[in-house]
């Protein structure tokens, strides 16, 4: 395998043999990405992985591509996120949201946490980004840190 034209024509059909099983995969209805298609389907993502969850009201982003659940109590926030064909879900306490920021119904969120570590949000109208982002500042990180003590 010293020849370099083996090892072209090798590479070659690799390549070709790959993208074939990946466009017959496509072909055959595989990779259909995760939607979300109510409120009660994010509360069951989040009640399967997070331990006494109780969901209170949600919203969903537009397309289906996740949630904001508030806790009963509002204490803590679900957020259901579509990654592919899963769903990512994450719960935030206070201090767990660096910043958030709105601009018209999409919503930016930069969370404190580095494997998820921003996201944005298209929610179905303006009302609703602005009323999840008085929400989500209730759960921004003191300034200082995350054990900032007040002045």
């Amino acid at each position: 395998m010293n020849d370099p034209l083996i090892l072209i024509l090798v590479l070659i059909a690799s390549a070709v043999s790959i993208t074939g099983l990946v466009l017959l995969n496509r072909w055959l209805g595989g990779w259909q990405p995760a939607r979300l298609e109510s409120p009660a389907g994010a509360a069951t993502c989040l009640s399967n992985d997070i331990v006494g969850f109780r969901a209170g009201e949600t919203a969903l982003f537009d397309q289906g591509t996740g949630a904001f659940v508030m806790e009963q109590g509002g204490d803590r926030l679900g957020l259901v996120w579509t990654r592919g064909a899963r769903f990512v879900t994450r719960v935030l306490s206070d201090g767990d949201v660096a910043s958030v920021d709105r601009e018209g119904r999409t919503l930016t969120l930069k969370l404190c946490d580095y494997t998820f570590s921003r996201m944005e949000a298209v929610m179905a109208d303006e009302a609703e980004a602005e009323l999840w982002a008085e929400r989500l500042n209730g759960f921004l990180r003191a300034e200082g840190g995350r054990d900032a003590q007040p002045a």
